[in-house]
């Protein structure tokens, strides 16, 4: 039985991807959502990172009060990026679509767009690794 999402919830104010812009994926979303409301800053949270425990989310949100200049993302101690554990300011997601726009992008991802934007990474201490598990198939849920 297929369900759609205001079967399941009831009626809700729903922001859908905007068929104008030509990206893919979570960037699309987020783009999306920025341009439903083109003046809010927005705290994103990967739906796929289940364990992100509130700890997490305290630390993005006191550095965001202490940085409205700057999109704010995680960082592991190996380097590895989390952009969709971060805080995006609008004017930031508006220079995004200024160069989307310019044709000046380049490749449509995350991290190709933190790396035209200012950024400040926050570092995922060892004992927080497991906060940004990843699940994406029924065996990362199941652990097989």
């Amino acid at each position: 039985m297929d369900l759609i999402y205001q079967e399941v919830i009831g009626k809700r104010n729903f922001i859908v991807d905007d068929p104008k812009l030509d990206v893919k994926g979570p960037l699309l979303g987020l783009l999306s959502a920025h341009l439903a409301l083109p003046d809010k800053d927005f705290l994103v949270l990967a739906c796929d990172m289940p364990d992100i425990q509130e700890r997490v989310i305290k630390k993005l949100y006191e550095a965001a009060l202490l940085s409205k200049k700057k999109v704010i993302c995680f960082r592991h101690l190996a380097e590895e990026i989390e952009p969709l554990v971060g805080y995006y300011p609008y004017f930031a997601l508006n220079k995004i679509l200024d160069l989307l726009q310019l044709g000046t992008f380049g490749k449509f991802s995350m991290h190709n767009a933190l790396s035209l934007l200012e950024v400040q990474f926050l570092e995922i201490p060892f004992a927080w690794e497991a906060d940004f598990r990843n699940f994406n198939s029924p065996e990362d849920i199941c652990g097989k």
